[in-house]
């Protein structure tokens, strides 16, 4: 199940852990699987590379894009889980806080 991420098979369903024994398959707990992903409004997706959940996060955005969904995705090489909360050690965190915002300020374009 993608929803475990890319290390379920070694014993480590990194969603699971996450979620304190919710059910992952929960589209309140992981949206990818709700019985529909038309109609919500557009979606800023950031993945970075070096996050167990990057592949769930590129996944999603696809899934949003094939139910209509406008999608602003950005994959930041090079990151951690949680680097835009330790700018001093990362190059490009002003960059994509500026494209936050300008998503945030006109989500359509």
């Amino acid at each position: 199940v993608a929803a475990l991420g890319p290390n379920a098979a070694q014993g480590v369903p990194e969603l699971v852990i996450y979620l304190a024994g919710a059910d992952p398959l929960n589209p309140e707990a992981s949206p990818i699987h709700a019985p529909s992903l038309e109609g919500l409004p557009p979606a800023f997706v950031l993945t970075v590379e070096h996050d167990a959940l990057r592949d769930e996060g590129r996944a999603y955005a696809d899934a949003l894009r094939a139910a209509g969904v406008p999608v602003h995705a950005v994959d930041v090489p090079g990151h951690v889980h949680g680097s835009l909360s330790i700018p001093a050690l990362y190059e490009g965190i002003d960059e994509i806080y500026t494209a936050m915002c300008q998503f945030l300020a006109d989500p359509t374009s």
